[in-house]
């Protein structure tokens, strides 16, 4: 009940900021930034797989999560504190320098290809959404690592959908 009262408030708060909060400035955002560069990277392309890519993410989305993480919708230990001091300008500003930005693809190892290669298999076999399979690609390479290991031993069950 109180995750709902929560997500209640904050879907009211956006409600309420979104028309009056003016538009996100770019290269402010920019000089913002940086301490959001330890781990999103300077550009937003995460420099590990640790933490989640934001370059080129949506700007009304990007703002959203930022107030979300403020208000304690989304609760998280390291981003909490990071933007409990950010205004609704800066979350603006930031945002839109980030969704400016180009997601950069990350880089594949022959190892996560050989790991997932029975996972791809399965995922053309079985006509699994393959638009989440290229997004998945370019933000999440340790996490497809580790599904193709699991699927070859598997300690996943397979989907199927006949």
């Amino acid at each position: 009940m109180k995750k709902l009262l929560m997500a209640t408030l904050a879907f009211l708060t956006i409600g309420a900021v979104a028309p009056s909060m003016a538009a996100g400035d770019a290269s402010a955002g920019k000089g913002k930034s940086a301490v959001c560069a330890a781990c999103h990277g300077a550009d937003g392309n995460s420099p590990t797989d640790m933490f989640p890519k934001i370059a080129g993410q949506g700007e009304a989305y990007l703002v959203k999560q930022l107030i979300e993480f403020k208000s304690g919708v989304r609760s998280n230990a390291v981003m909490a504190p990071m933007v409990a001091a950010l205004t609704e300008q800066d979350m603006a500003d930031l945002a839109a320098y980030y969704a400016g930005q180009n997601i950069a693809p990350a880089a594949t190892s022959e190892d996560l290809v050989a790991a997932v290669q029975p996972f791809i298999a399965l995922v053309i076999k079985n006509l699994v959404f393959l638009r989440v399979w290229h997004v998945m690609v370019q933000r999440v390479p340790v996490y497809l690592l580790r599904s193709g290991q699991h699927y070859q031993v598997n300690m996943r069950p397979i989907l199927k959908l006949n």
